[in-house]
């Protein structure tokens, strides 16, 4: 099996610059495309014809156009498969992805995201860490789903995989969606893209009752403790994303929100 960062499917130009790109960033990329050339329509169908709308070219070839990006993105070395295309895109139990093309080549996506790693805690045994320095508005991770919960009878959902007893401790209720919430599991912690449920509280409360005096004082300490927070995107998955500049080896802390430790406190 091939192992790589990123997989273009597509050699045409945006996959082309896609390469530098990611090459800038240090990424490997391999690339698929049906043709035995690279440059998609620009290189099989007009490669005389003027292109008038890149930017800081009034007028280019398309043919000169690709010999351009080519030459761009060498010095990252993509691997290129020609003449075949993606037959099958799996994803694995880990998280990552693996495409199959129709030359039987299987070329897989390791997880890229080492900006970060699960360690030691004093907090709670375990916690993730920086690796490097993170800024400010950052994702640094996102909060898996391994079990679906359904809040209004108490019912999780996961057919191929059996819940831990403490199950509970792993819940976040999605607000924006209606009686349900996710749970990590607290053992799957191998992708470094989906730990956002082994993320600590760097300020646990003891209240029992709830009052806006209570819930103030909560807010007012988490916001100096934590350096994250988790922020529901348009799609409904869980982001962490840094709330201040983090430091490398600083432990990633959260807000797990005043009414997860008024639950933890009461048992409800």
């Amino acid at each position: 099996m091939i192992k790589t960062d990123i997989i273009i499917i597509g050699a045409g130009p945006v996959g082309l610059f896609t390469i530098f790109e990611a090459g800038m960033l240090k990424i490997k990329c391999h690339i698929v495309d049906t043709l035995e050339v690279i440059g998609g329509q620009c290189s099989a169908l007009y490669p005389e014809k003027p292109i008038y709308d890149i930017p800081a070219c009034p007028k280019i070839l398309a043919s000169e156009l690709i010999e351009r990006l080519e030459a761009q993105a060498e010095p990252f070395d993509p691997v290129y498969h020609l003449n075949q295309r993606v037959e099958k895109l799996i994803q694995n139990l880990d998280k990552t992805f693996t495409v199959v093309t129709s030359k039987n080549n299987e070329i897989n996506c390791e997880d890229k995201n080492n900006i970060i790693r699960v360690d030691y805690s004093s907090i709670n045994n375990h916690g993730v860490f920086a690796n490097i320095d993170i800024l400010k508005n950052n994702i640094i991770t996102y909060y898996p789903a391994h079990y679906i919960y359904k809040l209004n009878n108490y019912s999780i959902y996961n057919i191929n995989l059996e819940p831990p007893s403490n199950y509970k401790d792993y819940r976040f209720d999605l607000d924006i969606i209606e009686d349900i919430a996710i749970i990590g599991h607290p053992y799957i912690t191998g992708n470094m893209n989906w730990v956002g449920h082994k993320i600590n509280d760097g300020y646990k409360h003891n209240y029992k009752i709830n009052n806006k005096k209570k819930r103030n004082k909560y807010n007012k300490k988490t916001k100096e403790c934590n350096n994250a927070l988790f922020i529901v995107n348009k799609n409904n998955i869980v982001e962490v994303v840094a709330t201040k500049n983090i430091k490398k080896d600083d432990e990633i802390l959260v807000s797990y929100r005043f009414n997860y430790w008024l639950r933890f406190n009461t048992n409800f």
